[in-house]
């Protein structure tokens, strides 16, 4: 019945009437109800239904009402005229005053589409899948041994026993393992005579006994350990023993921070990168040239209360041909040994730099100062970079600095 009254007042059909003419409606009310959609149906249907809703979801106020209303950080930048899509990138990306730099403790997992970048045993990087020169672990390892043992059940000549390769090179007959070189676990652990005596008489300043590394089963990453802790991150040396991730700092104070997860090095220099594209995070480059806000970078690090480390920290804004414009550089940062446990935290910030900033390299590196076989190397963990959201005064120009150093005179004289 209601149908009927309005397609008379109307003047149409019953059967004509859409039931929800949103298309009738006025169009604020429409934005508005489109601003409840997701932004994958916006993007992917929405603007293709007609042009009405093309020119609703292009428009920048439209994506502002959505920043504002689902609590996204909206930058106090004043633009005389706005990019197209500028607030779309923020409300999509919500680049402004959130940490930029991906898998900063080394337990992030990263796309299942992204391969990461895997340690060799010869320190370069390969790509995730060619295990060519990648040492393999667990059952992956035990499958791939016992695949290549030969079956006892195979036909061979009667009178050749199997042969088993022994410590001298020579072969045996199978069953006399007297000279076989075992394998397995203590194949893998380090050599007793590499490692600090745990039942040595030096002590940590509070009196805590030396101890070994927390065993690898308690605590260490292992499951899924290759695709975790390199996710976003390019791995440039991995030397000595190599990275490691530990769920909780080995011979080191608590983290200050919620997640106690961190990067460990070996007694080689192990480096590892990480290259963030501002534009892709949802910076639109006007904002970069023009306003040029502050990007803060920061990170924490620490050694053990054992033995001795160094530290490095290099940050670079690099330009759209990723040549570096401004850098940071801390230099190699030496805690003696008996010294270590406390984390430090290592700040800057990026102000006035350079037109046409792109990119930012995030890039630490850690080794040991004892050369000691394991684990002992800088710790570091916590790595941050942030666009700040508080406008910054655009850098003088000659004209404004020569009209200031006039009124300046003329007030002396």
């Amino acid at each position: 019945m209601r149908k009927f009254f309005v397609s008379r007042l109307m003047g149409r059909s019953a059967e004509d009437l859409d039931p929800f003419p949103i298309l009738e409606l006025p169009e604020q009310l429409v934005e508005y109800v489109l601003s409840f959609v997701s932004t994958d149906d916006l993007v992917k249907s929405c603007r293709l239904v007609c042009v009405q809703f093309q020119r609703i979801v292009d428009r920048n106020g439209f994506w502002k009402i959505k920043c504002e209303r689902d609590g996204k950080v909206i930058p106090s930048f004043h633009l005389d005229s706005l990019p197209a899509n500028y607030y779309r990138a923020i409300y999509v990306s919500n680049p402004y005053g959130r940490n930029l730099l991906r898998n900063g403790h080394g337990d992030e997992k990263g796309p299942d589409n992204e391969a990461s970048q895997l340690p060799s045993k010869t320190g370069k990087a390969v790509a995730e899948g060619d295990c060519s020169d990648v040492e393999s672990s667990g059952d992956e390892h035990d499958e791939m041994l016992q695949a290549a043992r030969p079956d006892p059940t195979s036909a061979g000549p009667d009178s050749e026993a199997s042969q088993l390769p022994s410590k001298t090179g020579k072969a045996v007959a199978e069953g006399d393992c007297s000279d076989v070189e075992s394998s397995g676990g203590e194949h893998d652990e380090m050599p007793l005579s590499a490692r600090p005596d745990p039942t040595s008489a030096a002590s940590s300043s509070d009196g805590e006994p030396e101890s070994e590394p927390p065993s690898e089963d308690e605590d260490y990453y292992e499951d899924d350990f290759w695709r975790d802790m390199f996710a976003h991150w390019q791995v440039t040396q991995n030397h000595g023993d190599g990275w490691r991730v530990e769920k909780t700092p080995a011979g080191a104070d608590p983290l200050p921070l919620a997640n106690q997860s961190c990067f460990a090095t070996s007694y080689g220099e192990c480096s590892k990168e990480q290259v963030i594209s501002l534009v892709k995070e949802g910076v639109v480059p006007e904002v970069l040239d023009i306003f040029k806000p502050a990007i803060e970078v920061s990170e924490w690090y620490a050694g053990r209360f054992d033995c001795g480390c160094k530290y490095r920290l290099i940050v670079e804004l690099l330009n759209v041909a990723k040549k570096p414009v401004a850098t940071f550089d801390t230099g190699e940062l030496v805690t003696p040994q008996w010294a270590g446990r406390q984390w430090q935290q290592v700040r800057h910030t990026f102000n006035d730099y350079p037109k046409g900033v792109r990119y930012v390299r995030f890039a630490h590196l850690g080794t040991d100062t004892q050369f000691w076989a394991g684990h002992y190397g800088a710790k570091m963990a916590g790595g941050m970079v942030r666009i700040a959201a508080e406008q910054t005064n655009p850098p003088p120009t000659a004209a404004s600095r020569e009209t200031a150093d006039k009124t300046s005179g003329a007030q002396h004289s």
